[in-house]
């Protein structure tokens, strides 16, 4: 029998034995669990295992890749799905490091995660409706970490994050940071191309405001403001206490953006060194350098704040702008100190381009928000920097005070870009129920501005304010109607949504309005119930008066109107208006009765001799009433009306319109009757009468009464179809025109005699014959061009053109036009015949006139003969020649492409009406696409003239062309003045920038001959100013190209002139110039030799030069004209010398010898000196004043012989001393010449009769005291 110790012993040792086994099996199990855990998460294979089982657990979780292990995880394709949030995330990678679990911290060594999308819906998140909500603990609750937690490398990119409209990302982030218990350590990180964007206008915004229960829109100005301010704006905040103190040593970056409010803000160069302690948070540094909408700067701040308590805050900010160009920077240093619950102060210094002190304490834990605000400053601008769009200066703003009871006080000088400068000063006391404007002063450049009064907004909004107006002058803001105004006016009146009051009390304004005295005084008032009233209101403007006297409520409000100075309205008015106007009732539903006339009117063209308008129509949810306008003798430029009368009566529903007028060149009769349905939605009419009288023969009428709708709603009509009938001419709508969107119109002309229409050019073209034809116009919004069919055909009309004093006759056997146009094509083509003289046909057409304008068409000119010009002719004269052609037009509208020929030949001119002695023409003109040529050829006397020439299109903005002339020479007569032979040796050209005439032109021969200066040659004033029909002043005209010239005119030996007492010969030459700066010549014209009439003596030009050097009427001259030497005595030489500029010559009288002016002028009238003779003073004055009265005479002796018949009829003077005569001359036929000579001093008369036998040869008989006959042979050496 085993002893009961040794039977415990066994038993403690199976009990060991077992607990062994045991203890094996847990330590062998943990084991299995460590190398299973190790297996899954250090393998592949164990990834995935756990891959797929956070699948199936989490079906809201896919990925679509995973591979490595834990120490080298990658992911691919990761997506969440949960309500309200879905996560994708393109790539990931972690690598943990095993041995770190060993020192008993966790250590991620690479963290790689890019293309993160988050997307957060919040509407989609549910809330429990009887959750209750836990009370807020003031104590911290921390998040501690039960391993240290090492983030060594981090790498995050483009991840983007969208929540509803608001969208956050991150372009790069790298950086480390170690997490240990509840402090969380941020070591040197890069953020780049972090952005905030905001929605410009929200979706889902509210602002809630602490209101009454009472509905709002019913709430006097005064309520809300007490609703508002009555309890402090913070009343508390909440403790806030962050689970983790977090540590930033440096975070920095690129590229921030923030949209908010429909603008871009900027960050760059940004850095963050700040920590938060549980509540506290402490900004050690945040500086970067923005972009804004308003310009460029760089911000720091640093500061610190305690999320509990009363929420102390201290901060230090600053701002400094970047300088640019033109302006300086500005620097902006702000201090702010104080509790957000409590006093909160800021003091805000600004310095460089701004300039200004603001300092501020505001409490918004008090109600009523108590605040002390003082601000000053020598300059601010907005935006603060870069272009100013407003700026205020030299200002001084107080505020001080709650809402209940404040001071405001400010003064500056205001400035905005479009806005004039405007100096203020404003002294106020308010409270949540009124403001008291103790005195409100406003400078302007226009004048003064002073206000003094209240504003009550206790139970409705109320004023009651005086105004003073001082020196206020508009004239450089209205220019054409200047305005200046003085005085003062009182006004009162109240506003609320459902009524309203305003009255001007006690008004007087002095002043002028458009240069006229104006004065207003008086009362009047306005209210919601649209009724005035007046009381003694009256206005002055220069002569004119308008009194306005009583109350539309009462029916008694009455306006004297007395006008008889219509010029203050607009200058050049002429006029009387007087008359009454009555208002009865209020505006919505007024009864007005007026009664106006009008006399001796006046306005540009217009004249009215008298007009008188009477109106009686009232209004009550329907117009209705009768006006009455008649009119005396209106006349314009174009139209004259002798009697006018027109009459609206009726009401909207049902009206009737008459209109009579008689004048030139149309007098009228209308007659139309329309109503309006009871919808008002329907207007339809009759026209029952309708002419129009040009003169008696030629008055037009319509056939029938005509049918008008309008559709009010669809704003469509109509009008029936009917003809405008004129004899036997008709021109009709033969269809009802619709008058919408989409359309036609359809119109047919019968018998139209051609001589009821003019041509307006004065009368000088003239129609006749008969045409008919036909127009279809259809249109719709689809259609780009309206389709338009027309033709026009007959085969009688004649042109009647007057040219001079004659009138050219065309005749047409044939006349006809036809177009059809549309969105497809544009077509005209033509065929005229006239009769024996040739026909002239053609057709153009463009395909697709919208788009590629496609050119086709043709012109055929068929033996078109000038003979079409003989009935201009004298039965001497006569001109052949058939002109023929055919051109061929293809390529597109802007590209032109033309081809063929027009030629002109066999022509046979002969005529004395053309300036040239041309004798025939020869033209050919070939076009060859692109580009054309010109031959031709004019016969002359002395032979031939060339011209040639060249035009180029090739690109039709870069054309150009080139003429040339040359040959023989021509005669030119310009009767009865020139007479010439011109050698021209010219060329033109040109481009769509500039012409350009080169050359020289030969004057071999001519005989120029003046007796007066045509009236063409007067120039025009300097100060001209040309007008238009309506006296308005037309703009000069540009050209659009730049004319320059240089021609050579060359004078030969046989240039003669015969003008205002000058007879020589003239040779040189000139180069005639046209630049932009205007026409000038260059050169020198000779006078060899020649005979100059002056002071009654036959002058000998001994030097002749005229010298040019820029414009043509400023030539210098350099003359001297001396006596026949063989009419003077002693061999004296006394003459005029005329040097200087043409317009301000310098004459002098010289002598050779030298002597005195009273001598040399002796010499020169009378060819005797002073002391010459025996001839007495009398006998001297009279040969000088005869000598003088003579050369003055010559023009009316010349006209008095015309009316005689006797050609060249002169007085003049002969010999010297005691032998000087007067003689009359003067032909009485075309060859013989009879004089008739009287001696001054001796009386002795000679009779001479002179016949031309050759053009050097005369026979002259002379008897005096002696009879003689002496042959006569003329030559020059």
């Amino acid at each position: 029998m085993k002893s009961p110790h040794r039977i415990k012993k066994v038993k403690r040792i199976k009990r060991i034995r077992k607990w062994k086994k045991r203890s094996l099996v847990v330590l062998c199990s943990f084991i299995f669990l460590i190398c299973f855990l190790l297996i899954l998460i250090y393998t592949s294979l164990g990834i995935k295992i756990i891959s797929s089982i956070i699948e199936k657990v989490m079906p809201e979780i896919q990925i679509q890749h995973v591979s490595g292990a834990l120490n080298d995880l990658k992911i691919e394709g990761f997506s969440m799905n949960i309500e309200g949030v879905d996560v994708k995330v393109g790539k990931a990678a972690l690598s943990l490091s095993g041995l770190c679990l060993i020192e008993g911290k966790i250590c991620i060594k690479d963290l790689d995660v890019d293309d993160v999308l988050v997307n957060v819906h919040t509407d989609a998140f549910t809330t429990d409706e009887n959750q209750t909500t836990e009370p807020v603990s003031t104590e911290r609750s921390v998040i501690n970490m039960p391993l240290p937690l090492e983030l060594r490398k981090a790498n995050l990119s483009n991840v983007v994050v969208n929540v509803d409209d608001m969208q956050f990302g991150l372009t790069q982030f790298t950086g480390s940071a170690t997490w240990i218990n509840e402090k969380v350590y941020v070591f040197p990180a890069n953020a780049d191309g972090v952005k905030a964007l905001f929605p410009d206008t929200p979706t889902n915004a509210a602002v809630t405001m602490p209101v009454n229960n009472a509905d709002s829109s019913n709430q006097s100005i005064s309520d809300t403001i007490n609703a508002i301010f009555n309890q402090p704006l913070l009343s508390s905040l909440p403790t806030v206490n962050i689970p983790l103190d977090v540590y930033v040593n440096n975070l920095s970056g690129d590229d921030w953006l923030l949209h908010i409010g429909g603008s871009d803000y900027q960050f760059n160069a940004l850095t963050i060194q700040a920590t938060t302690e549980n509540n506290v948070i402490n900004a050690k540094l945040l500086k970067t350098s923005a972009k804004t909408p308003y310009g460029d700067g760089d911000i720091a701040v640093k500061g610190k704040i305690i999320l509990g308590d009363a929420w102390p805050v201290s901060a230090n900010i600053s701002l400094k702008t970047q300088a640019q160009r033109d302006q300086a920077s500005t620097e902006i240093t702000s201090v702010i100190d104080g509790r957000l619950l409590g006093e909160l102060t800021m003091q805000t210094q600004i310095k460089g381009l701004n300039q200004a002190n603001i300092d501020a304490k505001i409490d918004f834990s008090e109600k009523y928000m108590p605040a002390t605000v003082q601000a000053r400053g020598s300059m601010i601008q907005w935006p603060i920097f870069g272009q100013p769009e407003y700026q205020l200066k030299n200002f001084n703003v107080d505020l001080s005070g709650a809402v209940t009871n404040y001071h405001l006080n400010a003064k500056g000088d205001f400035y905005g870009q479009s806005l004039p400068t405007i100096l203020f000063d404003m002294q106020t006391v308010g409270t949540n129920e009124a403001l008291n404007i103790n005195s409100l002063s406003v400078k302007l450049p226009q004048g003064e501005f002073d206000l003094s009064g209240n504003v009550d907004w206790l139970s409705t909004l109320k004023w009651d304010a005086v105004a003073y107006f001082k020196k206020i002058d508009l004239t450089k803001e209205i220019p054409n109607y200047p305005i200046k105004l003085d005085g003062q006016l009182k006004t009162h009146g109240s506003f609320d949504p459902s009524a309203w009051t305003m009255n001007i009390d006690a008004a007087h304004i002095t002043g002028s309005l458009n240069q006229a005295p104006l004065q207003v005084s008086g009362n009047v008032g306005f209210s919601s119930n649209q009724f005035v009233t007046a009381n003694k209101f009256n206005v002055k403007w220069g002569g004119n008066t308008i009194d306005i006297n009583g109350s539309s409520r009462q029916d008694n409000l009455l306006a004297d109107l007395r006008l008889p100075d219509l010029s203050v309205i607009e200058h050049g008015l002429v006029g009387n208006i007087s008359g009454k106007l009555t208002v009865k009732g209020s505006i919505n539903e007024p009864i007005i009765k007026s009664h106006l006339v009008i006399d001796d009117f006046s306005w540009q063209d217009i004249v009215l001799e008298q007009a008188q308008l009477n109106l009686d129509a009232k209004y009550s949810n329907l117009l209705s009433g009768k006006l009455q306008l008649t009119a005396k003798h209106l006349a314009t430029s174009s139209l004259v009306v002798d009697n006018a009368e027109i009459e609206v009566s009726g009401n909207e529903l049902n009206h009737i319109l008459t209109v009579r007028t008689q004048g030139k060149p149309i007098s009228t009769s209308i007659n139309l009757e329309g109503h309006v349905n009871k919808e008002r939605t329907q207007w339809q009419g009759a026209l029952s009468e309708a002419i129009i009288a040009f003169n008696p023969k030629n008055s037009w009428k319509i056939n029938q009464p005509v049918k008008l709708q309008y559709n009010l709603t669809t704003q469509q009509g109509s009008i029936s179809s009917h003809c405008w009938v004129n004899k036997q001419s008709q021109i009709c709508l033969d269809k009802n025109l619709i008058i919408a969107d989409k359309g036609q119109a359809s119109l047919v002309l019968s018998n139209i005699d051609l001589t009821l229409f003019e041509v307006i050019n004065q009368g000088e073209t003239r129609l006749s014959g008969t045409v008919h034809g036909k127009a279809s116009i259809k249109w719709s919004p689809e259609q780009k061009i309206p389709t338009i069919v027309a033709n026009i055909e007959s085969k009688d009309v004649y042109i009647s053109q007057q040219i001079a004093s004659q009138t050219l006759a065309i005749p047409f056997d044939l006349f006809a036009i036809n177009a059809n146009i549309n969105d497809t094509q544009a077509k005209l083509d033509w065929n005229f015949s006239i009769k024996e003289f040739g026909r002239f046909n053609g057709y153009v057409n463009v395909a697709d006139p919208v788009g590629k304008k496609t050119l086709s068409g043709q012109v055929v000119i068929d033996e078109l003969s000038l003979s079409i010009i003989n009935p201009l002719l004298d039965n001497s004269e006569h001109a052949d020649g058939i002109i023929n052609g055919k051109v061929k037009f293809s390529g597109t509208l802007l590209d032109p492409y033309i081809t063929g020929n027009i030629d002109l030949e066999h022509s046979d001119i002969k005529t004395t009406q053309l300036p040239a002695d041309i004798q025939s023409i020869m033209i050919d003109i070939d076009f060859n696409g692109k580009s054309s040529t010109l031959n031709g050829k004019l016969q002359t006397k002395a032979g031939i003239v060339d011209i040639v020439g060249r035009a180029d299109w090739t690109t039709i903005d870069n054309w150009s062309a080139n003429v040339s002339v040359n040959g023989a020479a021509i005669e030119v007569t310009i009767p009865p003045m020139v007479t010439m032979t011109v050698v021209p040796d010219i060329r033109l050209q040109a481009n769509q920038d500039e012409l350009n005439l080169t050359g020289k032109i030969s004057i071999p021969q001519a005989s120029i001959k003046v007796e007066s200066l045509p009236p063409s040659t007067i120039d025009v004033s300097s100060d001209e100013v040309m007008l238009n029909s309506n006296l308005e002043e037309i703009e000069p005209q540009d050209l659009g190209m730049k004319i320059n010239s240089r021609v050579f005119v060359s004078l030969g030996d046989k240039v003669s002139i015969d003008a205002f007492g000058l007879i020589a010969r003239l040779s040189g030459g000139v180069y005639v110039s046209q630049t932009s700066k205007g026409l000038s010549v260059n050169g020198q014209i000779n006078i060899p030799q020649g005979q100059f009439k002056a002071y009654g003596q036959d002058l000998i030009v001994r030097k002749g030069e005229i010298f040019f050097a820029g414009p043509v009427d400023q030539p210098r001259l350099n003359i001297e004209a001396i006596r026949n030497p063989e009419s003077i005595e002693n061999n004296v030489v006394a003459g005029i010398r005329v040097t200087g500029l043409a317009d301000e010559p310098k004459t002098e009288i010289f002598s050779e010898p030298a002597m005195s002016q009273q001598e040399a002028l002796s010499y020169l009238l009378r060819g005797q000196g002073l002391d010459g003779g025996d001839q007495s003073e009398n006998d001297m004055m009279t040969a000088l004043l005869i000598g003088l009265g003579t050369a003055q005479s010559g023009q009316l002796i010349g006209s008095i012989g015309s009316t005689f018949g006797i050609k060249n009829l002169t007085l003049d003077t002969q010999g010297v001393g005691d032998s000087q005569k007067v003689v009359v001359s003067g032909y009485i036929l075309p060859h013989l010449q009879l004089k008739y000579g009287v001696g001054i001093f001796d009386s002795l008369a000679t009779f001479t009769l002179r016949y031309r036998l050759l053009p050097r040869l005369y026979l002259e008989v002379i008897s005096g005291l002696d009879q003689t006959v002496d042959l006569i042979y003329q030559f020059e050496f």
